[in-house]
């Protein structure tokens, strides 16, 4: 309970802070019409993000101080369960392994080799 008062307190500082390769290109393009990829969100982790109270909170919070997204139709299924994925007009369009680690080793993919192997199949018989 107490990380979960924690985190929701600082919703803040956490919400729209990433200044990862995504944010610069929306910086870069934001005025520009376009088109944009649907991620996907395969399970809502950790758990206390699903749970019945923050659920009821986010009800009342504006969207940029929310963990969930409100937009109807704004994250899609997946089509893999590896990394992260993306759609673009209801196909697959794009899949991020994580290398890095937040405790700075680097993750072994070594066991998903055949799935990738597949997806990439997918992807070059398009």
């Amino acid at each position: 309970m107490k990380q979960f008062l924690k985190v929701m307190l600082k919703r803040k500082s956490i919400i729209g802070s990433s200044r990862d390769t995504g944010y610069r290109i929306y910086e870069k393009y934001r005025d520009r019409k376009s088109e944009c990829i649907q991620p996907v969100f395969k399970d809502i982790n950790p758990a206390y993000l699903k749970s019945p109270l923050n659920i009821f909170i986010e009800q009342f919070l504006p969207e940029n101080l929310c963990y969930l997204p409100k937009k109807k139709d704004y994250y899609t299924k997946g089509f893999s369960g590896l990394g992260d994925e993306f759609m673009w007009q209801s196909e697959p369009f794009g899949l991020h392994l994580q290398g890095a680690q937040k405790d700075g080793t680097i993750k072994d993919h070594s066991g998903e080799w055949d799935e990738l192997k597949n997806i990439l199949n997918y992807f070059l018989n398009k």
